[in-house]
């Protein structure tokens, strides 16, 4: 059945407004994790915390993206935990804890992680499960260990909302960079490569008055890998009032041509194999992370990407160039949501009623 405009855009609002405070369901993205010393004598260390919002027990697995090589998943987890029904599940450094051959100095690690309900299902069934029944709610709290009078930092959600697999960019406003100097903040943007194929990006940084902040730099990022850089290593000069950063697929023919009916590989399937897949066109989550270079403390700064007005342009492309087929946007919508057990709506709901 062909969406319309409306279904596809009522999904996009679901996924950039519901997601930003975090949907609990079987499969959670954490945009980074680290243990690594910084800037200014700072120590950063990733906690975790998982909570099983379900009736059930669950087995649920992790995997660790690390930054700058090449990274692959088979749809398997290596590392695994159970956490039964209601249970709060806490782990200090996690890196330390659960990945300590990621961690060597002097540079150590950084990298984002996905958790995902492995519960085996019965698949033996007339109507076998297609997704995992698992509700995870997650979160992580990144800090600087490197003050005597405590630790400082920043919490990072885990969020889909920010997976870019548009032409259009991800805005990350408020952002401060001074350099090291205290008084001042200085300020690194990270890229999280989420599909199985190299991308490029370009970053480019704008002042508070919008002019730019120095010339717009290319970066590489390998499969399912992660890249972070300092602003001043990218030779942007922001000054002390916030501006913003953009990132975005360069060049855009990274994005396949939207009447070509590219499928986003992106899957969770008890009953299939592999059970997770991640996608295998090009997508990316951007963010940055600014630091108060007087105590340390850590400010996590998300993206923003202007679905409506990228799914506008998508429509009327294909509305011109192939009136007949389904977008792909549409196509990959449908695709996540219907991973996480969701599905678009084929009509119109019932409401309640309201007297006047």
């Amino acid at each position: 059945m062909k969406k319309s405009p409306v279904l596809v855009a009522a999904a996009l609002f679901l996924i950039s407004t519901v997601a930003t405070a975090q949907v609990p369901y079987s499969f959670q993205f954490v945009p980074v994790a680290t243990k690594a010393p910084g800037a200014n004598s700072t120590s950063w260390l990733t906690d975790l915390y998982v909570t099983n919002l379900g009736s059930s027990s669950l087995v649920v697995g992790i995997k660790y993206f690390p930054q700058d090589v090449t990274n692959t998943f088979d749809g398997t987890f290596v590392s695994s935990f159970g956490i039964n029904a209601g249970q709060n599940l806490s782990v200090s450094d996690i890196i330390g804890s659960w990945f300590p051959g990621y961690y060597s100095l002097p540079s150590g690690t950084k990298g984002y992680m996905i958790l995902a309900d492995i519960t085996p299902q019965n698949c033996n069934v007339s109507s076998p499960p297609t997704a995992y029944p698992g509700v995870l709610a997650v979160t992580t709290r990144t800090y600087n260990t490197g003050d005597s009078r405590g630790t400082f930092g920043m919490t990072i959600p885990p969020s889909m909302s920010g997976f870019n697999i548009t032409t259009y960019p991800s805005v990350i406003p408020g952002v401060i960079n001074t350099g090291t100097t205290a008084p001042g903040f200085r300020t690194n943007v990270s890229v999280a490569n989420i599909s199985t194929r190299t991308i490029t990006v370009r970053i480019s940084a704008f002042k508070y008055d919008g002019s730019s902040a120095g010339t717009f730099q290319i970066k590489t990022i390998l499969p399912l890998s992660f890249g972070q850089w300092s602003l001043s290593s990218l030779g942007f000069t922001m000054g002390s009032q916030p501006g913003r950063v953009e990132v975005k697929l360069d060049p855009p023919t990274q994005v396949a041509d939207p009447c070509a009916g590219v499928k986003n590989t992106f899957s969770a399937n008890p009953c299939s194999t592999p059970h997770y897949a991640l996608s295998s066109e090009p997508a990316f989550f951007a963010y940055a992370s600014m630091t108060d270079n007087g105590t340390g403390d850590g400010t996590f700064l998300a993206p923003s990407i202007d679905w409506m007005s990228y799914y506008t342009w998508l429509n009327n492309y294909k509305q011109a160039h192939c009136p007949n087929s389904s977008s792909s946007l549409g196509t990959q919508l449908e695709e996540l949501l219907r991973a996480r057990g969701l599905g678009l709506l084929e009509s119109a709901p019932t409401f309640r009623k309201v007297p006047k």
